[in-house]
């Protein structure tokens, strides 16, 4: 089994959910007296991660508290005003080698980290347990293989993708050319989730599910709320 190094997003300034973000990136929000970077980063040295490059931005200071469990930090300097594909741009030297990807406003049990570092191949983590609707980022596949990764997408029968993705070292320089290509052609402001569809039109990436397992992806107030009354005492 190959350990690749973890990209973990952590640009971005989160302004559905302020004033609690007005100083902090989302990762550095606290559940139950311990930090999403914290949570999330130990969860994944714990399955055997031994690199991790964060991409910061907005108040890349606050992560100071969790600068032990990261080995490098890199900065967007459009965390303002671009999408998150270029936060993956600015660490396109990793994808090419092979990486796992974490967004960093997902809460997610240890086990959801082992089965990341556990994919064979290039796949997507993805789940429909706790519901898919019009904001979800939803997964179309056709025999366990990838076509379509979009909140446009179908809510009936098609999961959504939970936020952590693993690139094999087989597909990383085809990534990492689409994101290169797509930032030249000015896409900024897309979601990285359409370099990975465009990836999936010429190369095998699977999704796996992981129905069962507690996570959420926290976006707004309503999402904190469920996280800290539904899933933190799971995830704990």
């Amino acid at each position: 089994m190959t350990i690749l190094p973890a990209v973990y997003l952590a640009a971005g300034e989160g302004r559905r959910l302020g004033p609690l973000t007005d100083r902090l990136p989302k990762a550095m929000i606290e559940l139950g007296g311990t930090t999403l970077a914290e949570r999330a980063l130990a969860a994944l040295r714990d399955a055997g991660v031994a690199e991790v490059i964060a991409v910061t931005g907005h108040h890349a200071e606050a992560l100071q508290p969790v600068a032990t469990l990261i080995d490098e930090q890199r900065p967007n300097p459009r965390f303002a005003d671009a999408g998150n594909v270029y936060s993956l741009w600015c660490v396109r030297d990793v994808v090419k080698r092979g990486c796992f990807i974490v967004n960093s406003d997902v809460l997610f049990e240890d086990e959801i980290a082992h089965r990341l570092v556990r994919l064979g191949g290039s796949g997507l983590l993805c789940s429909a347990s706790h519901g898919v609707d019009e904001e979800s980022m939803k997964a179309v596949a056709n025999d366990g293989r990838l076509t379509s990764l979009s909140k446009d997408a179908p809510i009936d029968s098609n999961p959504e993708y939970i936020g952590l993705t693993r690139i094999d070292p087989a597909e990383g320089p085809a990534l990492a050319e689409i994101l290169d290509r797509r930032i030249g052609e000015g896409l900024i402001h897309d979601y990285y989730e359409a370099a990975i569809e465009e990836l999936a039109q010429k190369h095998p990436v699977r999704i796996e599910r992981v129905d069962g397992l507690a996570w959420i992806e926290i976006d707004d107030h309503d999402d904190l709320a469920r996280a800290r009354s539904d899933v933190l005492e799971r995830v704990s």
